[in-house]
């Protein structure tokens, strides 16, 4: 698996829109269309906020965060836990790898990112506008008005899906004018409500050699994330031993493989899970993910797909489905491809062993 996918984005982690100036006469297309123009967000500042999850509006967890971002991609986070008597963790990225900590804990986990574009390596900006652009078929833009908010002039944004079924839900943010900073944010999906708020900002900080730094306490034990959960490589055959059984892939000629990666998980996940990664003259087409089928993660099914119940999510491409005692999963990464020439494709795979 992409090792990108094995790094969830701190909770307080937060975005930010480019260059957009002018009254609130401007219209919302105006606007969001400026919002995905190039030009450089607020790279270099430090922060103070609340996060709150509610689910079923009950809140779930709450955290305060200090985050600290430095214009060289440097980021260190240091996160309270309010529900959990003020437990406090700490995520630091130095530019060359991501070491994470709770305090109190014996170990630390690290995680070699040279060379490696990771979203949390990214500006605030660049992540917003990646997710803007997936979103402009599947949701409503639309600007309420204006607020102040620790000083700042902000826009407030309404973001809505334009189905019940979406991945990303529905959105409100609130984003300065002038450094196109988002200074509070919410998040609707199903029954599960988000809120970023940031408490203080300071665009001008004084970083020192320090504050990009973290001091373990002696006798902690630094641990590799890729050295617990090794990726192997190899032929498709060699993954379907690795997953105990054969499985469904695309034909010779349809696609070709570059490659094939595996990984064995313990602990809750307690699976193995294949991906190959497919090309069509040497371009990224389709990316397939298989592993044993979650007894309690059911399928919305919004799509059949091989006469079966499965699920389509808009957002990012992704199509899914069971069959046998295995999930399929495949993410379409050819923007020219569209879903309903991928799940003809679908119908015509066929097992590794067939092959």
């Amino acid at each position: 698996m992409d090792i990108r996918n094995m790094w969830i984005i701190p909770l307080a982690v937060v975005t930010i829109l480019s260059g957009c100036s002018g009254s609130l006469s401007a219209s919302s297309e105006e606007i969001m269309s400026n919002v995905l123009q190039d030009s450089p967000g607020q790279e270099n500042y430090k922060g103070e906020g609340e996060f709150k999850l509610y689910m079923n509006e009950e809140l779930t967890d709450q955290f305060s965060f200090e985050e600290f971002a430095s214009s060289d991609g440097k980021r260190k986070i240091i996160t309270v836990d309010k529900r959990n008597e003020d437990q406090i963790s700490y995520t630091l990225n130095d530019g060359s790898r991501l070491l994470i900590y709770e305090e109190g804990g014996s170990q630390a986990q690290t995680l070699n990112i040279a060379g490696t574009e990771l979203p949390v390596s990214q500006t605030q900006k660049e992540q917003l506008t990646a997710m803007l652009e997936r979103m402009k078929n599947t949701h409503t833009f639309e600007v309420v008005g204006e607020e102040e908010l620790l000083g700042h002039t902000t826009y407030h944004l309404k973001i809505t899906a334009n189905s019940k079924d979406s991945l990303l839900g529905d959105m409100e943010l609130w984003v300065d004018q002038k450094t196109w900073f988002l200074v509070k944010s919410k998040s609707i999906s199903g029954d599960v409500r988000s809120e970023v708020t940031y408490t203080a900002l300071d665009f001008t900080p004084t970083f020192t050699e320090d504050t990009f730094t973290l001091d373990l306490p002696e006798g902690v034990d630094i641990v590799d994330i890729e050295a617990e959960n090794p990726t192997q490589t190899g032929t498709v055959k060699e993954a379907a031993a690795a997953l105990g059984e054969p499985f469904l892939v695309f034909p010779d000629g349809d696609q070709t493989v570059e490659t094939v990666e595996w990984n064995v998980y313990g602990g809750e996940l307690n699976r193995t899970e294949v991906t190959v990664y497919y090309t069509n003259n040497g371009v990224p087409t389709l990316t397939l993910s298989v592993f044993d089928r979650p007894a309690d993660a059911e399928l919305n099914g919004n799509v059949t797909v091989r006469g079966m119940p499965g699920e389509y999510t808009e957002e990012i491409r992704w199509l899914s489905w069971d069959e046998g005692e295995l999930r399929y999963g495949i993410l379409i990464d050819h923007p020219d491809l569209a879903k309903e020439d991928v799940m003809k494709q679908v119908e015509g795979m066929v097992l590794s062993d067939e092959q």
